[in-house]
């Protein structure tokens, strides 16, 4: 990272034995190391972070692709199966309109349909309740 080689270093250790002593130099070196060490599992954290960004990225891209050949794929038969949907509900409707001729011959003598028929006339209760 920093390309510092075995002479730097030694002029550093003088120096710190110069400036700090003999008795405060250990102390001072083990909390150098831990700052040092800290700071190189920050990076590798921020570098795996990093890479998971990159990686879900490219997966991205790599599913992009295939999703816009499926929509490109499904075009036609999506087309083709709304005209279908039209026309079938076209003729739905067509069959569902009564003709004006089954309306005439429904007379007078024929029989009420199951929903006029009111089920409550007959004054029992439906649904029998249990007693204990």
């Amino acid at each position: 990272m920093f390309d510092i080689g075995f002479w730097e270093l030694s002029v550093i250790g003088v120096i710190g034995l110069l400036v700090l002593g003999p008795e405060r130099l250990p102390g001072v070196a083990r909390v150098v190391g831990g700052y040092v060490r800290k700071a190189r599992s920050t990076w590798a954290g921020v570098r795996s972070e990093i890479a998971a960004e990159l990686a879900a990225d490219e997966f991205k891209e790599a599913m992009q692709k295939p999703a816009e050949e499926f929509k490109a794929a499904m075009a036609e038969p999506m087309k083709e199966m709304e005209s279908l949907k039209k026309s079938t509900s076209e003729t739905l409707d067509f069959d569902d309109k009564p003709n004006a001729s089954e309306n005439t011959d429904q007379g007078s003598d024929s029989e009420p349909s199951s929903a006029a028929v009111d089920d409550t006339s007959t004054g029992t209760d439906p649904k029998p309740t249990a007693k204990s």
